[in-house]
């Protein structure tokens, strides 16, 4: 038996069978002007001139033609021979119309959600399991904007596929039928991306506000969307209720995202504002990024700093020791000062340094806790007083490097 599906309006029916087609033509349910598909047809085809279905629409009778008596002069008053012309009412556009605005708050719906929420899923599973991939992320933020929404569009495509919506269209009561014979997120994925090209062309600016209007102008006229051509049409009426919580959803996600935008404003300040440390040692100065966060003090550790700079992945340990005379030997210092740290494994020699005009040794290595961490040691005695910092940093970007070379100077500067 062959499978027929018929359209209702904008909705897809079916399945049911040749004689069953048949019989809701003639009860009026299936009009003349709906589509009709089955398996083996290339598209949808109109009911009303398929040929299986063609001959079970009857056709009304001519409509006998009356010639109108002559057209009255200015003269003539109405009334004599006459009768009165009923005024002619304007011709009604029979096109539907679309409805572009509840697609286009239900579009911004999902992104402003998805969008968001996808790039704090990303950004935190790279700053746990990815620290180079977190920094790439860090230091080109609006490159990843741009990247992040094609893979927007196939989270949107996986929810269509699986649940049949999103849920800005859930909400606004839009529907986007499948077509019978397509895979259900193939489908949707392709409908993505021509959403992509077609109505934000590639996030291109200004040319994408020229390829939005074009879109709506399409829908607003009665014509479907370019990436929905030789699809089911689109339903898109949703009731006033469902429009005007649609729209204050919307609103308040716009202020959620501007709110977490002037957030990320504040913290890209951060990296280049400044602000001091004194050291409770020497009462010196030191000027520091204001991202760089000093950890209370621990009690059992007396004149041991720790400084978090969250964001950039970084922390520094900061300490001074009183040595029992001067003029130590500094090589055996700094290997019984590595000897004592417990979660750290030198892969370089101590290499010699000069820190404000004061020698010391650097060396680096790995923590021994997690292999992203990259270590640097410096020591520095000058008299009896040594100094030591210890540099965690995950990533190894250019950008830490250069961070932890000015952190580096500004706290041994307070060393003397």
């Amino acid at each position: 038996m062959t499978i027929w599906y018929y359209t209702v309006g904008q909705e897809r029916e079916g399945p049911v069978s040749k004689e069953q087609v048949r019989a809701l033509i003639a009860s009026g349910k299936i009009v003349r002007d709906a589509y009709v598909w089955r398996e083996g047809m290339a598209d949808w085809e109109i009911v009303g001139t398929h040929p299986e279905f063609a001959a079970a629409f009857v056709t009304p009778p001519p409509v006998p033609v009356v010639t109108p008596p002559p057209v009255p002069s200015k003269s003539q008053p109405l009334g004599s021979g006459f009768a009165a012309s009923e005024p002619v009412q304007p011709e009604m556009d029979a096109a539907p119309r679309l409805r572009p605005w509840p697609r286009f708050w239900a579009r911004i719906f999902d992104m402003l959600l998805i969008g968001p929420l996808l790039s704090v899923c990303i950004v935190v599973a790279s700053a746990l399991y990815a620290p180079r991939l977190y920094m790439t992320i860090f230091t080109y933020d609006m490159l990843f904007g741009f990247i992040i929404l094609p893979i927007v569009g196939v989270v949107l495509a996986i929810c269509m596929a699986l649940f049949g919506n999103t849920p800005g269209k859930a909400i606004l009561g839009v529907r986007v039928p499948v077509m019978p014979e397509a895979n259900r997120f193939s489908f949707y994925l392709k409908r993505e991306f021509k959403v992509w090209f077609w109505a934000f062309a590639l996030g291109i600016p200004v040319v994408f506000l020229i390829t939005f209007i074009v879109q709506y102008w399409r829908l607003a006229t009665g014509r479907p969307a370019v990436y929905d051509k030789h699809n089911l049409p689109v339903v898109a009426n949703p009731s006033k209720l469902r429009l005007t919580l649609g729209i204050a959803l919307v609103a308040g996600l716009l202020a959620a995202n501007v709110a977490g935008w002037r957030m990320e404003d504040k913290a890209e300040a951060d990296l280049t504002a400044t602000h001091y440390w004194v050291n409770p040692v020497t009462g010196n100065t030191a000027t520091i990024k204001k991202h760089w966060e000093l950890l209370p003090d621990d009690p059992e550790v007396p004149n041991a700093f720790i400084f978090v700079a969250r964001r950039l992945l970084m922390e520094g340990l900061f300490s001074y020791l009183e040595l029992p005379a001067e003029n130590v030997d500094l090589r055996a210092y700094a290997a019984f000062y590595v000897a004592r740290l417990k979660n750290v494994t030198l892969t370089s020699d101590w290499q010699p340094v000069a820190v404000n005009r004061v020698r010391g040794l650097r060396a680096s290595g790995v923590s021994t806790k997690d292999a992203n961490q990259l270590v640097e040691v410096t020591v520095v005695v000058d008299g009896r007083n040594a100094w030591r910092l210890l540099m965690f940093t995950e990533g190894g970007s250019d950008l830490q490097t250069s961070e932890r070379e000015a952190f580096v100077h500004e706290l041994f500067g307070t060393a003397r």
